[in-house]
């Protein structure tokens, strides 16, 4: 586990599916979420300290949140549950994901190793339903989605077509969520489409502050853009394994950049460098070993990327980047910063 060092130093649904064993190395997409500032980092973690300290006070057990989604399918025409236009089975088998993830109750969960038993989270107290009305109050016809044909909208340009993950974001940023965003106040908007072009998974936005820091959510920008072919197990998903296809059929890119939305960083931020104070470089997670960089493999056995901290790498980690059959578990540290995060007004919640 990371430790606080003041000495000078050099620095799913799928149980039967899931095995121990070890997979060739996948070629999945990583985040495309950019870390936060310092500044705003800096606030968070006062932010937490300060919910850390009430908690402690008060012996109380988690705050409940359910949060609202609705789900932007973007598609080029195509009928329901062709291509880009997935299924309504399809947008909706995540959510179930989502809250097995959310709550501990996902099957793999048992796989957490021993050494890591004292820091894993059972709940987050957070769990995830799909919107039933629009921002107007009506009923909608298919149950937590908006289906957006991006032809038919001025100035907007096919979300396949780009090269890179920054042409893609400052489209979706700048003209897609601005047109097609609900209050988010209310709701926790994802948008869907074929992102495969920009190298990327998905991308989320870092809770919002009351410094307005210009890297976080705002009105137009916050919520969550994920590969279509990443959102739940069925229809567009890869399923099983090969060497050209990822293993993602689990949900676990969506869980990661929720995680984002939520206020938690990668295991691997800043490295080994952070070990001066665990509350304050870093994850900013103490019970996250000190992890040097991403992995996007599924490691067999253990290892140690930071020689200079004590514990294995938690590859297991939803904030890590292994494979979605890797990882499986949340610390009670990162359920602080999300309980956080709601408590200082994440939007999206109830």
């Amino acid at each position: 586990m990371k430790k606080k060092i003041i000495a000078v130093l050099v620095f799913t649904l799928f149980c039967n599916f899931i095995s121990q064993a070890q997979k060739p190395v996948s070629d999945f997409n990583p985040c495309g979420t950019v870390s936060p500032s310092d500044e705003w980092n800096r606030w968070f973690s006062e932010k937490v300290q300060e919910f850390k300290r009430t908690q402690s006070d008060k012996r109380s057990p988690l705050v409940n949140y359910k949060i609202p989604i609705i789900i932007h399918i973007l598609h080029d025409g195509d009928p329901i549950g062709a291509n880009e236009n997935i299924s309504l089975a399809q947008a909706h088998s995540q959510i179930p994901l989502l809250n097995a993830d959310f709550s501990g109750t996902n099957c793999d969960i048992s796989q957490v190793p021993e050494e890591f038993l004292s820091a894993l989270a059972h709940d987050t107290g957070i769990q995830f339903c799909l919107a039933s009305h629009d921002t107007n109050g009506n009923l909608l016809p298919e149950l937590g989605i908006e289906r957006i044909n991006w032809k038919k909208k001025a100035n907007w340009i096919d979300p396949s077509s780009f090269g890179n993950k920054d042409q893609l974001k400052a489209h979706f940023d700048n003209t897609i969520k601005k047109a097609s965003i609900w209050d988010p106040d209310r709701y926790l908007n994802v948008w869907l489409a074929i992102i495969d072009g920009s190298g990327i998974g998905g991308y989320a936005t870092f809770p919002e502050n009351s410094l307005n820091f210009s890297d976080v959510e705002n009105e137009f920008t916050s919520g969550v853009v994920i590969n279509q072919r990443m959102w739940g197990n069925i229809g567009t998903v890869p399923t099983g394994y090969s060497p050209l296809q990822p293993s993602n059929d689990y949900g676990r890119v969506a869980t990661h950049e929720i995680g984002h939305y939520l206020g938690l960083l990668h295991t691997f931020e800043g490295g080994c460098f952070g070990i001066l104070n665990c509350d304050d470089f870093g994850d900013r997670c103490c019970d996250t070993p000190l992890t040097s960089y991403d992995d996007w493999k599924c490691p067999s056995g253990t290892k140690n990327t930071c020689l200079l901290s004590a514990g294995n790498d938690m590859t297991m980690n939803y904030m890590s980047y292994t494979d979605d059959y890797c990882k499986y578990m949340f610390t009670n540290d990162q359920v602080a910063r999300i309980q956080t995060a709601m408590a200082n007004g994440t939007i999206g919640k109830t």
